[in-house]
């Protein structure tokens, strides 16, 4: 490849210093050597800074904040400190394969797309269980809302591109930054802003090349979809209702908000108000439908039993449920 372009590899993170070392590791090996690596440390965090500090490679930089501003906003930090054409996102418990920023630069070359966002296929690992994610790949001219709240089949995350999978322009992240502020959903959010106000395209490469931690980061150390804020990104998507077709909308409901308010518990009256949403803002379909009653209302027994059952299922028409 005659084209070598610098990519910028933005890290947030705060009070993870064993976690961020491996994935800094695993950026500053990549077989892609030109880049350069910004750790953003989201507020005093002494132990984080001396263990990135003892790291001899002149391509890590890494930058203290003196106050929390949250993931989202640390990685525009990143961005606005970055040098390089493109930017590369990792986020400080996931790791990457040794041919990731290659691959992906590739595929920039190949395309000479500055509003193209490189995702790729990952691991998802949840303990000592691996899974291949996202489980279906992008239609062309899919709209990327739909993509990602309307599956084909039943599972939760069918078409979930993962932050730290995310290759794109410095141009496209300096027009279209992380929504600041935001608890939770910030890849979501940024992805569906980028591409239906932002103009952008996605790719997603066929390879394995990201490891996502979707269980305990580490013993003790759990990650924010633990105990997700959902009314964040709940109330984003409503103040941006003009971003969604009223079909993933409802989707959305189902799909994206459900699972959230399901995993804190909250009182019925809670989900009746998004099936409400639904049918107000949105267009619900018999199978988004089906899918808000299975999670809301069914206790986890009966859809781990429906996936016991749908693994007899002929292959073609085998379908995860999750919740």
């Amino acid at each position: 490849m005659e084209w070598v372009p610098l990519v910028s590899v933005v890290i947030p993170t705060r009070n993870r210093a064993g976690l961020v070392r491996r994935a800094v590791d695993s950026a500053l090996c990549q077989s892609y050597s030109n880049v350069e690596v910004i750790v953003v440390i989201d507020g005093p965090d002494g132990g984080t800074a001396e263990a990135l500090n003892a790291i001899d490679d002149g391509r890590l930089r890494v930058i203290e904040l003196t106050e929390s501003v949250g993931g989202a906003e640390a990685r525009n930090t990143g961005v606005r400190a970055s040098t390089g054409e493109w930017i590369a996102f990792l986020d400080d418990d996931d790791e990457w394969l040794p041919e990731k920023i290659k691959k992906q630069a590739e595929a920039a070359v190949a395309r000479q797309n500055k509003d193209l966002i490189i995702s790729c296929r990952y691991i998802a690992r949840r303990g000592s269980e691996d899974s291949i994610c996202p489980r279906r790949m992008p239609n062309d001219n899919e709209r990327i809302d739909e993509y990602i709240c309307c599956p084909k089949g039943y599972s939760q995350g069918e078409g979930f591109l993962q932050t730290s999978t995310f290759f794109v322009s410095r141009d496209l992240m300096s027009r279209v930054p992380f929504v600041s502020g935001l608890k939770r959903g910030q890849d979501f959010a940024w992805m569906v802003q980028a591409c239906n106000e932002g103009g952008a395209t996605v790719y997603v490469h066929p390879e394995i090349l990201s490891i996502f931690t979707a269980g305990e980061a580490s013993p003790g150390v759990s990650r924010i979809s633990a105990n997700p804020n959902w009314r964040s990104l709940y109330a984003w998507i409503r103040n941006n209702k003009r971003l969604f077709t009223r079909r993933s909308y409802a989707y959305c409901m189902g799909n994206v908000i459900l699972p959230d308010v399901m995993k804190c518990k909250e009182p019925v009256s809670v989900r009746l108000s998004l099936a409400a949403d639904a049918f107000l803002n949105g267009s619900p379909r018999p199978k988004s439908l089906f899918i808000f009653c299975l999670r809301a209302f069914f206790p986890h027994s009966v859809i781990n039993l429906l996936k016991r059952l749908q693994a007899y299922a002929p292959a073609k028409r085998k379908a995860i449920v999750t919740a």
